[in-house]
C-alpha cells in the first residue's frame, strides 16, 4: 500500500520482479522484469521516444 492507502502504479510490477529475484538462479534471468519496474517508475524510454518524436517535427 501507498501513503495514500492505495496500491501503487508500480506495485505489480514490482512484486514480479522481487519474486524472480527470490526464485531465479541468476539475476539476468529477471533482467526484462527489472526493465519493466524501472520504466514504470522513471519513463526514461518514453521520454527519449517524444523528444524523438518532438526533435523529428522541429
Amino acid at each position: 500500500m501507498g501513503i495514500t492507502g492505495n496500491k501503487e502504479r508500480c506495485y505489480d510490477l514490482w512484486k514480479d520482479f522481487s519474486e524472480c529475484i527470490s526464485n531465479c538462479r541468476e539475476p539476468k534471468d529477471c533482467a526484462l522484469l527489472r526493465e519493466d519496474y524501472l520504466e514504470c517508475l522513471h519513463h526514461a524510454k518514453e521520454v527519449e521516444l517524444w523528444i524523438g518524436i518532438c526533435s523529428a517535427n522541429a
